[in-house]
This record gives structure tokens, sequence and C-alpha cells, in this order.
């Protein structure tokens, strides 16, 4: 599983196809994370959150039986294919990008391993309705847009199974990320310090319930009020991956702030 823009190890779609997919051919499963050196004049800041979470994601992987690594370099398509050449992989999953780079990354990977004869398969795991199931046309407002996704959201926001553990082992065995020689790779501004915010997907499921425990109900009348604390406190989790927005979506239908009944324990 190439995990990118989704860095969670719970309530991912791609990483559960991914799964799937490793049980029914019978095979391993391991997750890499491509880790460029810089990234469109990003400072230090973003990445300290990413990589704190991802350090997490690891942990939780592992749990599972499913080893993670962490490829660092310029070129994160050429970075996978070397990967995937070296260890036999057969299949590569990887989670949706609709931006332009992230979509050259997808293209150069899809094409090198194709020459390989390796599938590829991407899930948009970060939408609560698939990009392309979203609308044939081209949007150009919210308003035009947001009634096609309220008819299709029943159809698409479903509960998340667990992911199943893992017993069959990678092959040649992948040692731990060692956290400090991937943050060497990086060639970013560190002037830019990390936020007091709290990363990683553990912290943006504590900031969902707080949000919806103290300020779902009456958020639409708060959140553009500057003077409140009105905000959901969400964007980064949301930005990085480390929250599924469907989980977010799931949680606030269930809750009596907006008329649901009281979640499940």
């Amino acid at each position: 599983y190439w995990m990118s823009r989704d860095a969670r190890a719970e309530d991912n779609w791609a990483l559960l196809h991914a799964r799937r997919r490793a049980a029914v051919a019978g095979q391993p499963l391991a997750g890499a994370f491509t880790l460029a050196p810089a990234f469109l004049g990003a400072p230090w800041r973003p990445y300290a959150f990413l990589l704190a979470g991802l350090r997490e994601v690891e942990r939780a992987l592992r749990g599972l039986g499913i080893p993670l690594v962490v490829l660092a370099g310029p070129d994160p398509a050429a970075a996978l294919d070397a990967f995937a050449g070296a260890h036999g992989v057969g299949q590569v999953v990887v989670d949706f990008q609709p931006l332009r780079l992230g979509r050259a990354w997808r293209d150069d990977a899809a094409a090198r391993l194709a020459a390989r004869g390796v599938a590829f398969d991407e899930v948009d795991a970060h939408n609560c309705v698939p990009c392309w199931a979203a609308s044939t046309r081209l949007e150009y407002a919210a308003r035009t847009l947001r009634p096609k996704l309220e008819r299709l959201l029943d159809a698409f926001l479903e509960p998340f199974p667990p992911v199943a553990p893992q017993a069959v082992p990678w092959p040649t065995p992948l040692e731990a990320v060692d956290w400090r020689a991937a943050e060497a790779t990086l060639t970013v501004d560190r002037a830019v310090g990390a936020v007091t915010t709290a990363p990683g997907p553990a912290a943006g499921q504590a900031a969902l319930a707080a949000f919806i425990a103290g300020r779902l109900a009456g958020y639409a009348a708060r959140r553009n009020d500057p003077a409140v604390d009105g905000q959901s406190g969400l964007s980064p989790y949301l930005h990085f991956g480390q929250l599924a927005p469907a989980r977010a979506a799931l949680a606030g239908r269930a809750s009596p702030a907006a008329g649901g009944p009281d979640p499940p324990a």
C-alpha cells in the first residue's frame, strides 16, 4: 500500500482494499510512504506534523503485522518502483490524489509498474463520496456540487470495518523506520517550528470527539465568528489524512447534537 494522502491505519478504504487483495492472493502486505526532501516550498512545520503522525501509524500497522517503510528521495515514483522491483511486489494500491503534482506522481508510478507487470489500483480514501462518482461535469460552485453529494452520500457513507491482522510475514524482514535518518533527508526551512497542536490519528479522533461533544450544536451559527471558539479544529487532521472525513461525517450524524441517536460505544 503506497500511503500518501491518507496517513492512518484506521478508517482507510485504500488500506482495507490492499489488505483484502493481499489476503485473497495469500501474499503479505507492506505499507510504503514516499518522503520527498521538499514539497512546494513547505517549511519544517507541516513536515513535523506529518512525520509525528506517521510514527503513530507505523506503530499501529506493525501491531497488525504490517510493516511500514519510508522511501526518501526527490522522485516518489522512482523510489516506489525501485522498492517494488527489489521486493518482487505484485500489486500496488495507492490513495487518491486529485491535484496536479500528486496525479503526476501516480501516473508515473503506474507506467513504471506496468512495465514490470505490476497491477496498480487507486482508491479514494479521502472523500465521503469518491471524486469520480461525485459529478460527471466540471463543477464551478459548491451550490451546484452539494446537492449531488447529498444524493449520493447514503450510498457511500458506511461504517469502516477493522483491518484484519496479518499473519503472512514479509519475505525480507523490513526494519523499523529510522525516523531521525528520514528527517535528515529533508531540505526544508527549519526556522518555522512545529505547532503545539498534537499531531496524529489518535489526536484527530480526540479533536473530533471534543468538537461533537462541545461545539457541534450551534456550529453553523458560530463557525465564521472569529470572536468565539466555534470552529471544529479538525482541519490539520483532515488535511494530512490523519482523520477520515467519512469518520467525521458518521460521528456527526450519530450525535444527538445533529438530531441523531447516541453514537455506539
